[in-house]
């Protein structure tokens, strides 16, 4: 049996679950929220392509910030528990100006939900490691 979970998979499997814990709803342009889009913030495997892999992201992280990735039985499985850290933005040296609120409120001491860790870890990620890592994925919930 494979490990590997694709992505149609992994919507049927955690619909029902991100619906009774929403991610971050995304705001529309009229500023309304719309309930039925989200965006996950774990990694998984089915999001990665043929050149920018789980192991890859890993060692840039690993060789560029100098930091100890928590060791997991896979490389999703230490990702997804590197986005829970609560100090990776001291290591990240691009911080976009959409992180720099939760940041602040970090540094002040402030605890924040695990989403909000994991919000902001994905989006350092993301901006720090462009061509290893892939952009989130919005999620479209449908209604039962």
């Amino acid at each position: 049996m494979s490990m590997h979970m694709d992505f149609k998979l992994f919507i049927r499997k955690y619909t029902k679950f991100l619906q009774r814990h929403p991610a971050r709803s995304k705001e529309n342009i009229m500023g309304s929220i719309d309930p039925g889009r989200y965006f996950y913030f774990d990694f998984y495997e089915g999001e990665f392509k043929i050149t920018m892999t789980p192991e890859a992201l890993v060692k840039a992280i690993n060789m560029k910030s100098k930091i100890d990735i928590p060791i997991a039985d896979t490389p999703i499985q230490s990702l997804n528990n590197l986005l829970e850290k609560q100090d990776l933005y001291k290591v990240m040296t691009i911080q976009p100006n959409e992180s720099l609120g939760i940041i602040s409120r970090l540094k002040e001491g402030q605890s924040l939900s695990v989403r909000e860790i994991k919000e902001l870890n994905r989006l350092l990620v993301e901006v720090n490691y462009p061509l290893e890592t892939p952009k989130r994925q919005l999620i479209m919930l449908l209604q039962d």
